[in-house]
């Protein structure tokens, strides 16, 4: 699987980043406000808050730049000018040659068809919102696959290059062209690699901004729990604070 669809729980995160900002503008005013811990002071509370909107632009860019990478990619290996179809037209001219049908080439380029044609184009999955243990086994499984079909083409390159009098017109099917786009399905998995660590990694930092020690949800429960020492539970500041759930 490598298509991508955004999980719904990506809405969570933004409504929980509002949330913050909501506690930010509440705290603000207040010149009572100044808790023993400088983290959720009046002005280190709004920097955490801009970090937290960072990261949040950081896991959207990075999901957006896999997307596209992962489509890209689909269209290298099942596209109707991808590798499998390449592969197939590049038996079907060995097929037209002396001996056709009959040759060592033509049955080895055939056993390859044949195993490509098991492999098929992938279903949309969901992207996690929150790090997930499945979710990269389920990455690593695709990765397989593709490599799988990564090596299929590489075999057909080396079986053309073996048969006498393989000159097709077609640039793309000559054994120059075919290296040179295998050289660019391999560019295209590399892409995806890079693009799926560099999002997995903005995932993982912003998990731990938000459910980390130090994090949002910590931090929210640490300054209502300093309003309610400072102002007392009887306070309007703590009774509207209150109604800010994480």
């Amino acid at each position: 699987m490598d298509s991508v669809s955004v999980s719904v729980s990506e809405k969570t995160f933004g409504q929980r980043e509002a949330k913050g900002y909501q506690i930010n503008v509440m705290i603000q005013p207040e010149a009572a406000y100044a808790p023993p811990d400088p983290t959720i002071s009046k002005i280190k509370y709004p920097l955490f808050m801009a970090g937290i909107t960072t990261s949040n632009n950081l896991v959207g860019s990075t999901i957006v730049t896999l997307k596209d990478k992962r489509a890209v990619r689909i269209e290298i290996y099942h596209g109707k000018s991808g590798l499998k179809k390449l592969v197939a037209r590049m038996r079907d001219y060995v097929a037209s040659l002396p001996g056709g049908k009959k040759t060592a080439s033509f049955k080895m380029l055939q056993r390859i068809c044949q195993k490509l044609n098991n492999y098929k184009k992938p279903k949309k999955v969901k992207i996690k919102a929150v790090p997930d243990p499945e979710a990269a086994k389920e990455h690593s499984t695709s990765e397989q696959s593709f490599g799988s079909i990564y090596r299929l083409g590489m075999d057909a390159l080396e079986v053309i290059k073996q048969v006498i009098g393989y000159l097709p017109s077609p640039p793309e099917l000559t054994i120059l062209g075919f290296t040179t786009f295998m050289g660019t399905v391999l560019t295209s998995d590399n892409d995806v690699a890079e693009a799926y660590n560099e999002w997995d990694n903005a995932v993982e930092t912003r998990y731990a901004l938000y459910e980390g020690d130090a994090g949002l949800r910590e931090k929210i429960q640490q300054i209502k729990n300093y309003i309610a020492g400072q102002y007392g539970k009887d306070s309007n500041l703590y009774k509207d604070i209150l109604k800010i759930k994480y």
